[in-house]
């Protein structure tokens, strides 16, 4: 931005306001390309909280939340996957804990 900005002003083309004006435009145009980019999509899951713990056979805690996590997680990957029988069968009663993400295989409907 420096040596654009005075690449231009050595030109002297334009008086320093047009150039600073330009300048400024530029900079907020990198700054939108460079800005942090959010997810995707975030979709509303087919089952809330209240399935998990149904599911899991245990009370309101932050295993919920993890589970939550993960099953928003894979609904983002596999959006035609967000539907209540499927999000069910992702839960493993047996395995309290979300598997991690690498070790999933999509549910057979």
């Amino acid at each position: 931005v420096a040596v654009a900005r005075a690449d231009r002003l050595g030109q002297a083309t334009d008086p320093p306001q047009v150039v600073e004006a330009d300048i400024q435009t530029m900079i907020a145009r990198i700054s939108e390309a460079l800005a942090p980019v959010g997810p995707a999509e975030t979709f509303r899951l087919a089952i809330g909280g209240k399935e998990v713990m149904q599911r899991l056979g245990i009370g309101p805690g932050p295993l919920v939340g993890r589970w939550l996590a993960y099953l928003q997680e894979w609904v983002v990957e596999h959006p035609d996957q967000n539907r209540q029988e499927i999000l069910l069968q992702l839960i493993d009663p047996s395995q309290p804990e979300p598997p991690a993400k690498d070790k999933v295989e999509p549910p057979t409907a």
